[in-house]
């Protein structure tokens, strides 16, 4: 049975339980509740380990200071009661808040922390960075911004500490009756209890905010295993959660708990164990890449704004291959390869963000061109602060490794940008073709800009070549964002220029039509880059495909690659046979889709 114990470390006197023998397993709650939450695991634990599991600062019958609820200073306190027991090295536990001290603990002293489990949270950066209405975390967790407040909620709260504390457990559970809400009241009526849990959620922003970005930027990543569970009644069921840890963690595994909601350990204590036990029993993951294989189809691929390369023997398919390309880290891009287009190997990795690097997720449409003897990705990524535009890579094959090239992106700041192609002129001069979005704009814009010859950056002003609406085929986006705005939103996305053999230059791009999400083709009058453009009657491909561009086959035919379905996570990559004419192209096969 676990024992009661108290120790003063750095000034601060902290509760804690400990039962076994063995090496270190020290258990972090989260709020609202104390070391008590793991009643029903430790005994079984115990078995096998020392299991320390401590009241958090402020929580429990651990001293409740008015300051230090920032997780590193959490994460301090933990790391001395662990050295004052005599352990220099552990495996960390962490639930809920105790999660968030955890990580803090296992980034800043990762040579102590042997494996680490989060359970029911996805990083506090993540969280933050969602805090929308798109994604459901802002519906979700409404109390982070209320307890951020000073003074208010220990005021409403404090009238009916019960009554606040049960509208958690029954939102937050599917198996209320196994928690000892009592026993947690109980904790959070004593006094300084309720405004010291506030305070761990004001410490949340800025300090904790401040301190990941500053990891983030660093390129700081949790090296050691991890494991992450979550219930799947939870807010953690709505989102991509184990690729969200991918973005933070070397070795991460995780599922969710069926039939639970928050309270892991207490809903379901036995499966929470198994899953443990196999944690510990297993093997460190080795660093690698996704599987290289060899027989890998289309169907199996799951890619957006796909690019296909003719080089040598081979072809080399890119996209947006991040597990989450909307809203996750962002990881890289993954190239294939064929002899045939019927089976690719891989994948490979062409792009890993270097430590540093500017933009943190939402990588798209890479394109990759051979130019004066090295290969040049164009590829989309977003900055911090929201605005996204394209930036030059370089690699000495064309499979990679791509490094950065241009300083960030080359296309105009705070311009919202994106899916910029490489043109190269008659003369031999490069330029960037790319979209301004119509978040921006409304009507979505094509731009083009001169390059420098070595395509580091611009060397001239942006040149407009045409609306989405001029085409005929174009439809307003019907969106929630856009149905209560004053001008109707048309798309533009993916433009890709490509000289026929007569000469003349066409332009694919796309954008939503009568059936959905489609292509069009549009063809320079002047056959330079700036146009006059002239658009098309109808669309290239009609329905619920685009995104595409056109390559020529080693037996000299043309072939068309798109992306379709247009919905995530099922778009995959498509290549169909084209008919070239004097001024446009058609597909070999007439379809509606």
């Amino acid at each position: 049975m676990a024992e009661s114990r108290t120790a003063v470390v750095g000034g601060l006197r902290m509760h804690y339980l400990i039962e076994g023998e063995g090496p270190l397993l020290v258990l972090l709650h989260g709020w609202p509740q104390t070391s008590h939450c793991w009643r029903r695991v430790m005994p079984e634990l115990a078995k096998r380990f020392t299991v320390v599991a401590p009241d958090l600062r402020g929580y429990g019958l651990t001293d409740k200071p008015t300051s230090g609820y920032d997780k590193r200073t959490m994460a301090a306190d933990v790391r001395a009661l662990v050295h004052a027991l005599g352990h220099t090295s552990l495996t960390l536990v962490g639930h809920d808040r105790g999660a968030r001290v955890a990580h803090r603990y296992a980034l800043d002293h990762p040579d102590e922390v042997e494996r680490l489990v989060v359970m029911d949270i996805i990083p506090t950066r993540e969280m933050w960075r969602r805090f929308d209405m798109t994604s459901g975390v802002a519906r979700g967790t409404w109390h982070w911004t209320f307890h951020l407040q000073p003074d208010l909620p220990e005021r409403l709260a404090g009238a009916d500490v019960r009554g606040y504390l049960d509208y958690f457990f029954d939102k937050w559970t599917v198996h209320r009756a196994e928690l000892d809400v009592d026993e947690y009241v109980r904790a959070f009526s004593r006094p300084g209890a309720l405004r010291a849990g506030f305070d761990d959620y004001r410490a949340s922003f800025p300090d904790d905010a401040e301190q990941d970005e500053a990891d983030w930027a660093a390129g700081r990543r949790l090296e050691m295993p991890v494991l992450a569970l979550w219930g799947s009644a939870g807010l953690l069921g709505t989102l991509p959660a184990l690729d969200i840890w991918r973005g933070y963690a070397r070795d991460v595994r995780g599922t969710q708990i069926p039939e639970c909601g928050h309270f892991l350990a207490e809903e379901r204590p036995d499966v929470v164990l198994a899953h443990l036990r196999d944690f510990f029993d297993s093997a460190p993951a080795p660093v690698q890449e996704r599987q290289v294989r060899e027989d890998r189809t289309l169907d199996e691929i799951q890619i957006r704004d796909p690019y296909l390369l003719s080089e040598g023997s081979s072809y080399w398919l890119y996209g947006s291959t991040d597990p989450n390309i909307w809203s996750g880290p962002g990881i890289g891009f993954d190239a294939y390869r064929s002899e045939d287009l019927r089976t690719w190997e891989g994948p490979f990795a062409a792009f890993r963000p270097p430590a540093g690097f500017w933009s943190e997720g939402q990588f798209w449409a890479p394109e990759v061109h051979a130019y004066r003897g090295r290969w040049y990705m164009f590829a989309t990524f977003t900055a911090p602060d929201g605005y996204r535009g394209t930036q030059v890579l370089v690699a000495e094959k064309p499979e990679g490794p791509f490094e950065p090239w241009s300083d960030g992106a080359v296309t105009p700041r705070k311009w919202q940008c994106l899916d910029g192609t490489l043109s190269v002129d008659g003369k031999g001069d490069p330029w960037i073709v790319y979209c301004q979005e119509w978040q921006q704009v409304h009507d979505g814009a094509i731009w083009a800009q001169r390059l420098s010859d070595d395509l580091r950056e611009t060397a001239g002003t942006p040149v407009f070549l045409f609306n989405a609406s001029d085409a005929p085929w174009v439809r307003p986006l019907d969106h929630p964002s856009t149905r209560n705005a004053k001008l109707p939103s048309y798309v533009t996305d993916g433009p890709f220029l490509f000289r026929l053999s007569s000469g003349n230059l066409i332009m694919l791009w796309s954008s939503f039509g009568e059936q959905g999400y489609a292509m069009g083709v549009a063809r320079s009058e002047s056959g330079q880059v700036t146009g006059p453009w002239t658009q098309e009657e109808r669309p290239l491909w009609a329905e619920d495909g685009g995104h595409g561009m056109i390559v020529r086959l080693r037996d000299g035919t043309l072939a068309l690659t798109l992306h379709r379905p247009n919905r995530t996570p099922d778009e995959r990559a498509s290549i169909h046979p084209l008919v070239e004419h004097d001024s446009t192209v058609t597909l070999a096969e007439p379809r509606d889709r």
